[in-house]
């Protein structure tokens, strides 16, 4: 007995069919009919044979039509196994009727009776769910409070070591100075003094480099510490985040209170740490500089975490937050060359790029200004305008050192409060940078929120109350990174300081 493939046969009905294997292959020929799960697949060959007798059967015949779901005598088979089903469910039917009559108590059997379904629950406010989530936040952070002090222990523990390495500040040296007294005894004319200011006050001036590198140095070590704390709260939490997010929780509520809660945590430890700078280094200006900048420091170093979490993978991010915060404070800090000072107010492009990817840009250049603009007249920072009648913002050691061009005009009056012109734009670097990561977190990951991608989901269920959404977050995003931009620009620098 030969067998034969049904592959060629599919565009016949039973009666040509089996006329074309009695002529072909005589009348033992016989079909193989497979399982119903193997007739169920798609342009696969079913039947028996040898592949040679399949091929010489196809000589000749129609092509196999792909598009076909099934073989000739599928429809039959399908239709016979759908009436045994039913057979079988009408069987079970009948006998589950004969069994319950004979039972003494049906009333567990019955239906129930009609009840209305529950109301849906309305969902908690926006202010109420962040109020949730900073209480829970606060218990979690009591819980691991061992782990917060011993983060707490490092950071002051690198705070002090830098302080140690450094000593105590000295603003002034013992360099003797190379102006010309031959140019300072003339008194006819003053403009031959200002060519030797820069000499004349290099006793207080060649300390800058030392200033810089220290501010410089501790800036990036807690910039670290702090930023890679605030990855490892993205991480641990992530799981929590999405669960909340698929649960049909506000998102923003959620990432608000993280941000409130670690803040209040960062806030506290930058509260230990300008402790310790301030009393180890022997400053010359007060505590609450210290405490607002290395707050600042803190802000924004967290901020590049929150914003790195939204597309980066939690098992990179430690690394990309590491070598980001520490390449970006050092190259871009104005600390070294060749991007200093000098080289930021070049351009204004310059100013924008090194404000707002570094984080210690505006941090060192504002404790910088903050003890020097606490030194007396004769030091060349700051001058009484009613006594200096002659001597203009620009030939200031302020202005030779390129700090604070865009403040001539408050920088050289002499305080012991600190200098503050850089802490506007230092705040709205981080509030920019914790807009566009809110944003982030509501169209990356969706798959793991158990939602469709963003645009997908404005495809298909957005409606006018999600596009203004959408239009208002966007605004807001744009507004806060022309307010960073403008903080960062606010000023004019004079001719004259232009041309150094």
């Amino acid at each position: 007995m030969s067998n034969t493939s049904l592959s060629d046969m599919n565009d016949m009905d039973d009666r040509d069919s089996s006329r074309a294997l009695n002529n072909d292959f005589g009348r033992d020929s016989s079909i193989h009919y497979p399982r119903f799960s193997v007739m169920e697949r798609r342009n696969s060959s079913i039947g028996g044979g040898s592949v040679a007798s399949s091929k010489t059967y196809s000589v000749g015949r129609r092509p196999f039509n792909r598009n076909r779901s099934s073989l000739a005598s599928t429809s039959k088979y399908v239709k016979a196994v759908d009436d045994i089903a039913k057979l079988e469910r009408r069987s079970l039917n009948i006998c589950w009727v004969k069994y319950l009559r004979n039972l003494d108590d049906q009333r567990e059997y019955l239906p129930p009776s009609k009840y209305a379904l529950p109301e849906n629950m309305p969902n908690q406010s926006f202010l109420s769910q962040l109020q949730t989530h900073m209480i829970r936040n606060f218990i979690v952070s009591t819980r691991n409070l061992w782990s917060r002090l011993l983060d707490s222990s490092i950071l002051v523990l690198a705070s002090a070591l830098v302080c140690g390495i450094n000593g105590t500040l000295e603003v002034t040296n013992e360099d003797i100075s190379t102006a010309s007294f031959y140019i300072l005894m003339i008194s006819d004319d003053y403009r031959p003094l200002m060519s030797q200011f820069s000499q004349l006050f290099n006793y207080a001036m060649s300390s800058n480099s030392d200033l810089e590198l220290f501010y410089l140095t501790i800036g990036v070590i807690v910039s670290l510490l702090v930023a890679l704390q605030a990855a490892r709260a993205m991480v641990d939490k992530r799981v929590e985040f999405f669960r909340e997010a698929g649960s049909g929780n506000n998102i923003s509520a959620y990432f608000i209170a993280l941000n409130i809660t670690t803040m209040i945590e960062y806030m506290l430890q930058m509260a230990l740490v300008a402790a310790v700078v301030f009393w180890l280094r022997n400053t010359l200006t007060n505590y609450s500089v210290f405490f607002v900048f290395f707050g600042l420091l803190a802000w924004t170093s967290s901020a590049w975490s929150f914003f790195f979490a939204g597309f980066i993978p939690p098992q990179n991010l430690s690394v990309m937050i590491g070598f980001f915060v520490t390449f970006s404070g050092l190259i871009f800090g104005g600390g070294l060359p060749p991007f200093d000072y000098g080289f930021i107010y070049e351009s204004p492009v310059n100013e924008v790029l090194c404000g707002v990817v570094s984080p210690t840009r505006f941090f060192t250049e504002s404790m910088v200004v903050s003890e020097y603009r606490c030194l007396p007249e004769q030091s060349g920072f700051t001058y009484n305008a009613a006594i200096a009648t002659n001597f203009s913002e620009s030939e200031s050691s302020f202005s030779s050192l390129n700090y604070g061009l865009r403040d001539v005009d408050s920088i050289i009056d002499r305080s012991c409060s600190g200098w503050f012109w850089g802490a506007l734009p230092f705040f709205l670097v981080g509030l920019t940078l914790r807009v566009i990561a809110c944003i982030l977190f509501h169209v990356q990951h969706r798959d793991e929120q158990a939602k469709r991608s963003f645009w997908d989901d404005m495809k298909r269920h957005g409606k006018i109350k999600d596009y203004t959404l959408v239009a208002g977050a966007c605004c807001l995003a744009i507004g806060v990174v022309g307010c960073t931009v403008y903080s960062i620009l606010k000023g004019e620098m004079t001719e004259a300081t232009y041309s150094r």
